[in-house]
């Protein structure tokens, strides 16, 4: 499903991303740094972010980092609105695209 802005929460949590054609990200200790070369702009996702993209790297739907996130004191609800908001605002930005399928 290519990205439209209309994708429901929980297709965004299953779907398949990778990082936008000139896009780089480089892990730095807890955090990742993504780099922009199209536009120059950085970003620094926290450790649940962090999580979130190498899960998307990996070839994994975002959902697949819920669990290691969950840990702790958050709630699992709160867990996937703050991924579900993250998703979205890395589209919004133009930093992940749609994974294309794999035909077998």
């Amino acid at each position: 499903m290519a990205e439209t802005g209309k994708e429901s929460p929980t297709e965004l949590l299953e779907q398949l991303f990778q990082p936008a054609d000139g896009v780089t990200a480089k892990p730095v200790d807890d955090v990742v740094m993504i780099v922009n070369a199209r536009d120059g702009n950085c970003f620094e996702l926290n450790q649940p972010g962090a999580l979130v993209w190498k899960a998307l790297e990996r070839g994994e739907p975002a959902a697949q980092a819920l669990g290691a996130i969950a840990r702790g004191s958050v709630s699992e609800v709160q867990v996937r609105h703050d991924v579900e908001t993250l998703i979205a605002e890395l589209l919004k930005a133009k930093l992940l695209r749609s994974r294309p399928s794999v035909r077998k």
